[in-house]
């Protein structure tokens, strides 16, 4: 029986479970609401957004025990995520199609994408223990955030103390000689609240090449702090710092070339398959912010200032010597005014506009001689309101100047409408995007990559409609979305001849001709079981091409690369003996999907298609006490062999238990 086939077959069971009827469910208490802070400027009650959002919260972060938040991304709608090996490899995350430099990553309001790695976020080194909600809000978001935000943005808010002093600690291990610990302690009063969390996550790990018998160990600790103040009732003063440090063996890759050389061919000098090697990554990551607010006429008048730092340390090293270094800086200033209309007397947040600038500086320096700053001021109105109870609307207009480019203008609308009697709402949003040349894309990285200073920004636009639903009182929920986008001067890599050195090949990246054009559909499904049971079912299909050239010209279209067709995951969560125990299986199914590497002698690309596979995690977690926990889990379960990226060893079947205190 093929994969596929065992995966459907899987699936059919927990599918039906998701569309049995409610019977006898004791009566549901109203859900609690869930403000976010990213679909807006201000912050909002999740059930008036009209943008695609999902939101993962701490009991589901627990309810997983999953260690790095980047497993979690794995079973939302219209994401894609693969990581390179074990953990600390390479973990990208895709938001419809884009890349992953496309997406604005944000801990506690700061801008955490690094400048030093290609604008993209290391999703490989943010560890869950200190996390309290995660924010994926799809679509383009440049008119709120900036450029970056092409495809999405995605923002962590992590864990604030409430009352007395308390403490929460865990350890868990378990296979590849895992070992993971964190400590978390704060308190807070009317005035002043406070909070200390460090973690730390070890593995040996397994060999991530596919021949040898090396194992490829990994080690993180990360420390966050943070501290809030209440110098007066409608004034408040926070700080929050976090810090990283990790470090990951990593594998390199082997010379690939054609079989026989072609006659006249210079010699064979591209890379593309990962074997056995002593190669290592040490990384630091220091985050640092200061938030200021204060509202005046009965908070129907805010003001916030915000102040915020980012700081990379990234060092490379070959058989124990540094073969490369690249440092990233981003300094944040940010200030924002929003009036509240205050419908009947009361300032809600139903009917607020919103002024704001932001200016950013980045800064990136290489071993390899790179020095270079950019500078980036945007302007920012947003105007929302509520129609009659029923239609919301959004606006918000962005004008973005650049040290290095043309002023950009970005613009977004939503809508949504709801049918109160019958449980239907209805919602639509429609905006652009851009995404400025990273540093290492215009000024290069390494001796191999070469930059390109004449790049042009890629832009987007996009769209999006979409139904909700609650019936049987609100037990069962389905949500149907289908977007479509559209990019503009796609950064593409290409390779060609040294003119310095005759036989000897680089690559660069050019922007593409033409339009990458991607559509999809989003279906995700919540319901209440029985009184202790949930699931949760999220589907993407994902139809994502672009412009294949040869050298400079278009010679036709095809798929992009590790962006699978579709992708179904399913989650049934069940709390049993009063709550003592809880049981938790998750799957997850890939479709099958194209990836690529380079083959010399003119690093042309070639195409490899990767399996499907599914991917079935069960937990368990049983209170000893309420203070004292047990629980452990299999990652998994099946045994299930298959690859993320080509040539790259994904984890077997494994195991970990540990336990957890509260006090």
């Amino acid at each position: 029986m093929n994969r596929k086939i065992i995966g459907i077959v899987t699936v059919l069971p927990a599918c039906a479970c998701l569309a049995l009827p409610v019977v006898a469910l004791a009566e549901q208490d109203k859900k609690p609401e869930v403000m976010v802070v990213s679909a807006s400027r201000t912050e909002m009650d999740l059930a008036k957004v009209a943008s695609s959002v999902t939101v993962i919260g701490r009991q589901e972060i627990e309810n997983r025990q999953a260690i790095f938040v980047g497993d979690l991304l794995r079973d939302v709608p219209g994401l894609a995520v693969t990581r390179s090996g074990s953990k600390g490899g390479l973990t990208e995350v895709r938001i419809r199609g884009g890349e992953t430099n496309q997406v604005v990553v944000m801990i506690d309001g700061i801008r955490a994408n690094d400048p030093a790695s290609g604008d993209q976020f290391q999703w490989q080194y943010l560890t869950t223990h200190d996390i309290e909600q995660i924010e994926i809000i799809r679509g383009p978001q440049s008119a709120l955030w900036g450029a970056d935000a092409n495809s999405g943005v995605i923002n962590i808010t992590t864990t604030r103390p409430s009352g007395a002093v308390n403490l929460n600690a865990y350890y868990e291990g378990g296979s590849y000689e895992s070992d993971a610990f964190g400590l978390r302690v704060g308190g807070s009063d009317e005035d002043f609240s406070w909070g200390l969390n460090h973690s730390v996550v070890m593995q040996d790990g397994f060999n991530t090449a596919q021949e040898g018998d090396e194992d490829d160990k990994f080690k993180n600790r990360s420390t966050s702090i943070n501290l809030g103040f209440r110098p007066a009732e409608n004034m408040s003063i926070d700080v929050v710092g976090r810090y990283t440090d990790a470090k990951t063996e990593v594998d390199p890759e082997d010379i690939v070339c054609p079989e026989p050389d072609p006659p006249d061919y210079p010699p064979c000098t591209g890379t593309a398959f990962i074997v056995d090697g002593d190669r290592r990554s040490d990384i630091t990551q220091s985050y640092f912010a200061l938030t200021g607010k204060a509202a005046f006429m009965d908070g129907r008048w805010e003001h916030k200032v915000f102040a915020g730092q980012t700081d990379t340390d990234n060092k490379f090293f070959d058989d124990g010597s540094e073969t490369f270094s690249a440092d990233g800086d981003l300094s944040e200033f940010k200030y924002q005014t929003t009036w509240d209309f205050a419908r009947n007397g009361r300032a809600d947040g139903t009917d607020v506009v919103t002024f704001a600038v932001d200016y950013q500086e980045r800064e990136i320096k290489t071993s390899g001689g790179v020095d270079e700053r950019t500078y980036m001021t945007g302007l920012v109105v947003e105007g929302r309101t509520v129609i009659g109870e029923a239609l919301s609307l959004t606006s918000s207009l962005r004008r973005d100047r650049n040290s290095d480019y043309q002023d950009k203008t970005t613009w977004r609308v939503t809508s949504a409408y709801d049918f109160a009697e019958s449980g239907i709402r209805l919602r639509g949003a429609a905006g652009t995007g851009q995404k400025a040349p990273t540093s290492t894309e215009l000024y290069g990285f390494g001796a191999s990559f070469v930059g390109n200073p004449g790049l042009q920004p890629e832009e987007s636009r996009g769209w999006e409609i979409g139904i909700d639903k609650a019936f049987a009182d609100g037990n069962y929920e389905i949500s149907l979305t289908y977007f479509k986008e559209y990019l503009k001067d796609k950064i593409v890599s290409i390779g060609f001849e040294d003119p310095m050195n005759p036989g000897s090949f680089l690559t660069t990246v050019t922007n593409a001709p033409g339009t990458t054009k991607r559509k999809g559909v989003e279906v995700s499904v919540t319901a209440n079981l029985s009184n202790s049971m949930t699931g949760r079912l999220a589907y993407t299909y994902l139809d994502s091409d672009a412009v294949i050239l040869l050298g400079d010209e278009v010679v036709g279209r095809e798929s992009e690369v590790r962006r699978p067709r579709n992708t179904l995951s399913m989650n049934l969560n069940e709390e049993l003996l009063d709550g003592r125990l809880n049981l938790n299986l998750n799957m997850t199914w890939t479709d099958k999907q194209d990836d690529e590497y380079f083959v010399p002698p003119f690093f042309t690309k070639t195409r490899v298609e990767l399996d499907s596979y599914r991917v079935i995690d069960f937990t368990a977690d049983y209170k000893i006490s309420p203070d004292i926990s047990v629980y452990g889990r299999i990652n998994n379960l099946t045994d299930e062999e298959y690859e993320e990226v080509f040539t790259y060893n994904t984890p077997g079947r494994a195991a970990y238990v540990g336990v957890r205190f509260s006090f």
